[in-house]
């Protein structure tokens, strides 16, 4: 059992193409994105869990999408194997170049919730 965490990530490009064709990786399944991982980093680094969603389809040189996970561990980790897998990109020529990644991470926090019928009552102001 962890402490939920979830993250918004925004990657830049130098070119469109580049950003089209990580989009493309990034929004597959789970078990398919773990694949493309896998492939380029290897199996002991790629294999893994991954939670991308919501992507922000803006037809420009950026990529923006949502992570997540149960554990604020694997969510940093998640966030650690995109800048692997993006690195790997560059050095090997699948892309371009990467102009700047940035993920602000939301973690689980105490919170509270009172119903209005604790309130009428008067209740006891412990």
């Amino acid at each position: 059992m962890g402490v939920f965490a979830e993250g918004s990530v925004n990657i830049y490009f130098d070119k469109k193409e580049d950003a089209d064709k990580v989009h493309e990786m990034f929004k597959k399944t789970e078990a398919e994105v773990e694949q493309e991982f896998i492939k380029r980093l290897g199996e002991e680094k790629g294999k893994g869990y991954y939670n991308f969603y919501d992507f922000n389809d803006n037809g420009s040189e950026s990529v923006d999408f949502m992570l997540s996970s149960g554990r604020i561990q694997n969510a940093e980790w998640q966030v650690d194997q995109i800048i692997k897998v993006l690195k790997h990109m560059v050095k090997t020529k699948e892309i371009e170049g990467v102009g700047e990644l940035s993920c602000s991470m939301m973690m689980e926090a105490e919170g509270r919730y009172v119903e209005a019928e604790e309130f009428e009552a008067g209740g006891d102001d412990e």
